[in-house]
């Protein structure tokens, strides 16, 4: 088992925010934002998966925003998401900035 840690960090604004890992709902709460000093809206708790790969799916239902990712976990195991002009992206990293 591998435990992904998935950060939502720039351009959230008030959002309501759902997150599935693996078809798995793990994370859904109103009002993300992101907090400028710190350049982060959430972190989540980590998620176990099997394997070395997995699927996030995030949605922001009020924005028709929502994208599936596929996340090799042999890049790494931190997810950070952002929103930047209208779009979700993804990195996959071994070590985060901020902690």
């Amino acid at each position: 088992m591998t435990d992904v840690r998935i950060y939502l960090t720039e351009g959230f604004s008030d959002d309501r925010v759902v997150i599935s890992v693996d078809g798995a709902k793990v994370f859904e709460k109103n009002s993300v934002t992101t907090k400028k000093l710190y350049g982060l809206a959430e972190e989540l708790t980590p998620v176990s998966v099997a394997g070395q790969a997995t699927k996030i799916t995030v949605d922001l239902p009020e924005k028709g925003l929502s994208s599936t990712f596929s996340v090799d976990l042999r890049s790494g195991a931190n997810v950070p998401i952002t929103i930047q002009d209208g779009t979700l992206n993804h990195a996959v990293v071994k070590k985060i900035g901020f902690l």
